[in-house]
């Protein structure tokens, strides 16, 4: 068991402040009218098993302010924020800061404590989430390295696989849109066409 420093919660508070407004909408929503209500309302793990990650976040941020910070509470945060970022119409730049909030948060725990494997299973999964597949397969294939049950392994296996297909499509991709860099260099011709364009090569060349 750890603490996080407050200082270091401070700075992921003042980053998240940006989704604050975009976010609040939505939790006002889930605000009852009634007072009695109050003492009903679902905690941060209920509100992320519920799906409702927008209302987690919001309910988590002030806890990062306070003195001494749970680890429980500062992965429960990125779970929130993984899990908002991933609303369907989330602006790229609103998806990539939650992103990187959650990304904060996972990292905040391995540095004090690398042996949490579900905490590093987050991180890995949130940096694929944000397209940086090469981060994402390093903490992939560390989680592969441990002792984990063969479930964990079938999951990471999975992520692996659609690295790697990703990969292969951007590979693809590229090959096929990259320029023939050798136009003309075996050819006679006084005039070539470079894309529709017609250009005089010079005799000596």
């Amino acid at each position: 068991m750890f603490s996080i420093s407050a200082a270091a919660c401070r700075a992921l508070v003042l980053a998240a402040c940006f989704f604050v407004a975009i976010l609040s909408a939505q939790s006002a929503v889930a605000q009852s009218s009634d007072p009695a209500d109050t003492f009903e309302t679902p905690g941060p793990r209920e509100l992320i098993d519920a799906g409702r990650f927008e209302e987690a976040f919001l309910m988590l941020q002030p806890r990062l302010l306070e003195e001494t910070v749970e680890p429980n509470t500062l992965f429960l945060y990125g779970l929130a924020a993984v899990g908002a970022a991933q609303r369907a119409n989330r602006t790229d730049e609103e998806r990539e800061g939650l992103l990187n909030e959650a990304i904060a948060a996972f990292h905040t725990m391995l540095v004090r404590d690398p042996s949490l494997t579900r905490v590093r299973l987050e991180m890995a999964r949130a940096f694929f989430l944000k397209g940086e597949d090469t981060l994402a397969r390093q903490h992939f294939e560390r989680i592969l390295a441990d002792d984990v049950p063969d479930e964990v392994k079938d999951n990471v296996g999975l992520f692996l696989a659609e690295i790697s297909a990703r990969r292969r499509w951007s590979f693809n991709l590229g090959v096929s849109v990259a320029p023939d860099t050798n136009i003309g260099a075996g050819s006679d011709e006084r005039i070539i066409y470079l894309y529709g364009l017609p250009f005089q090569r010079d005799a000596e060349e």
